[in-house]
């Protein structure tokens, strides 16, 4: 399916970081469906957190490496439509959220170095990315009013194009060369009611899986 390309796309992207992150520090989080803690290292989640992030930081809290492992494989059917797509980034996005805010000590560099630098750019950066790209378009849209270099109109007309293919993407779900950037809309989109669920104290315990 549509949707089920992007989500390959979006792991091979993965994958990829957490190949860098395991060789220069540590992974901030690990694949729910594949991953393994030694016993004296382990500790219960709390149930409103997700824990194959979690985990990842209780383990370097305690003075452990989480590494990857590219030889272990699992394979798990992705999700046939956008809208279950998004009820599932929705959900994991929430329980992350409170994980972040748990483990926020964390997030200190001058304690935990590097790692902390990781958890930044791939985790609370990528949160804020839909909070970016609306404040990039109504920043263009406000600097193509004033006289300026035609730089701007160039980078307005961009961002338009995007967003229209993102609006092709909706119209023409099962065609590939648009479905991608739809698929990026959608998770970003499902970032942004994550967020506002968050904000306002929803905890996400229990949840129908959306994967048939």
């Amino acid at each position: 399916s549509a949707a089920g390309q992007g989500d390959g796309l979006y792991w091979k992207y993965e994958r990829m970081i957490k190949r860098l992150e395991s060789a220069s520090c540590s992974l901030i989080g690990v694949s729910g469906c594949c991953y393994a803690v030694r016993k004296n290292l382990y500790e219960d989640i709390p149930p409103d957190l997700i824990s194959d992030f979690v985990i990842a930081q209780v383990i370097f809290r305690k003075g452990k490496r989480t590494v990857y492992d590219p030889s272990a494989l699992s394979y798990e059917e992705a999700n046939e439509s956008f809208s279950d797509e998004f009820a599932m980034r929705v959900r994991v996005a929430v329980r992350t959220l409170h994980g972040l805010w748990r483990m926020r000590p964390l997030l200190n560099p001058l304690r935990y170095g590097f790692f902390s630098v990781q958890l930044l750019s791939h985790k609370v950066l990528r949160y804020l990315i839909p909070v970016f790209l609306a404040a990039a378009l109504l920043a263009n849209l406000a600097l193509v009013r004033v006289p300026g270099p035609r730089l701007y109109y160039f980078s307005l007309w961009l961002q338009l194009a995007f967003y229209g293919t993102v609006a092709a993407g909706w119209l023409l779900r099962n065609k590939r060369y648009v479905s991608i950037p739809f698929y990026f809309f959608v998770t970003n989109a499902a970032l942004i009611a994550a967020l506002v669920r968050f904000l306002g104290g929803d905890r996400q315990v229990i949840w129908k899986p959306v994967r048939k």
